[in-house]
């Protein structure tokens, strides 16, 4: 009982901090133009028995190459660089909380924002097709396709946020900028290898619920639809557990950066 509410003890103060940043802006009002553009893009289209493949693709695809892996660092970064400005991490170093409560909690507030994230996305893409262009979309499927892509975001997650206390929202940016490049290239040319590579099991593992769409699901049976989500969740789950259990092992040892020493 303690635990469970010193953690939303935790999670209220992490969201006090992202009060009065870029942050909230990012995670709420970003995914609302990123639909609308989507939109309005489409409406000036026409439409055919194929639109809601094309609608899918696009937006899962420019959301999963582009967006998470600049918008990941960016956000990890400025979580940690709250902290930084505040005191060069020694109030955060020298909180009563155990270390672990700290370290997990700021996760599962980039859990949090980038769920939400992605969730508003989706809902407004739904919505807008819906009522604006009249094109009766799939939810169910759009909405699997959104969960398995912050799924597939945890390892990227767990290992931004190490990446940003131990050199700064830098190399945080500067590792989603490689990951834009990366992810864009494997879901080219990277059928026989993305299972292997972080950034791309966003891509592909939304991408494949795609195939559940009725006017695509007849070129694909359910069991190479199960196999391919399952050739990507194991990677994806031991991926994020490592990284959370090393992440807690350094930060449990960790002092600071050397430059404040």
């Amino acid at each position: 009982m303690m635990k469970a509410i010193t953690f939303i003890q935790i999670l209220s103060a992490e969201c006090l901090k992202t009060k009065r940043t870029p942050i909230r802006w990012l995670v709420f009002l970003a995914p609302i133009i990123y639909t609308i553009a989507i939109i309005w893009y489409f409406s000036l289209k026409k439409i055919n028995v194929n639109t809601q493949i094309d609608i899918f693709a696009m937006f899962f695809e420019v959301w999963t190459t582009m967006i998470i892996p600049f918008g990941v660092g960016l956000i990890s970064g400025f979580i940690v660089y709250e902290e930084e400005l505040a005191g060069k991490f020694n109030g955060f170093l020298g909180s009563k909380l155990s270390r672990s409560s700290i370290y997990i909690g700021k996760l599962i507030i980039l859990i949090l924002l980038t769920t939400s994230s992605i969730i508003i996305a989706t809902f407004v893409l739904i919505f807008g097709l819906n009522v604006f262009m009249n094109i009766p979309v799939s939810w169910s499927i759009f909405i699997r396709a959104a969960l398995m892509t912050e799924i597939a975001t945890l390892p990227l997650l767990a290992f931004n946020l190490w990446l940003s206390l131990a050199y700064g929202i830098g190399a945080s940016i500067g590792f989603g900028g490689i990951g834009i490049v990366i992810s864009a290239i494997i879901a080219i040319v990277g059928d026989k290898v993305w299972q292997f590579i972080i950034w791309a099991w966003p891509e592909r593992l939304s991408i494949i619920q795609m195939y559940y769409l009725p006017s695509i699901a007849i070129n694909y049976s359910k069991n190479y639809i199960i196999h391919e989500t399952i050739k990507g969740i194991i990677p994806v789950m031991i991926s994020f557990v490592g990284l959370l259990i090393a992440g807690l092992l350094w930060f449990n040892k960790w002092e600071g950066r050397k430059v404040y020493e």
